[in-house]
């Protein structure tokens, strides 16, 4: 019995097939990510053109939900979709234990931060 390997391939498109699914135009899909980067920052290929994947893809279906169907701002929406974020963040014990926890992980990133500056200042 021999074992195959599968390679599962997510297909990749570009903007203006994701602009024709969501029946919207192309600069529509530019606006959207613009303004909720913090939520859909889509691959791109060497040439900078953006490439959607079915996450990307179900995100801008998210966003024209919201904006078209569900009459939201596009603050209105923002707020919606980081509050959204916020629910998946772990319960703290006590405001202490919050504030503990989430200068623990600023300094984290602050060390990698710095490390990263004092290795490119030695290149």
């Amino acid at each position: 019995m021999s074992l195959t390997k599968e390679i599962q391939t997510e297909v990749m498109v570009g903007i203006g097939e994701v602009a024709r699914m969501l029946d919207v135009a192309s600069h529509t899909v530019r606006y959207w990510e613009k303004e909720f980067g913090f939520f859909i920052d889509p691959p791109r290929t060497h040439g900078r053109q953006r490439r959607y994947n079915s996450e990307s893809m179900e995100k801008l279906r998210q966003i024209k939900k919201l904006l078209k169907e569900d009459g939201y701002s596009i603050a209105g929406a923002k707020r919606f979709l980081m509050n959204d974020d916020l629910q998946d963040l772990p319960e703290f014990e006590s405001t202490q234990d919050m504030v503990q926890r989430i200068t623990s992980m600023i300094r984290k990133e602050l060390i990698q931060e710095l490390a990263i500056g004092q290795s490119l200042e030695k290149v």
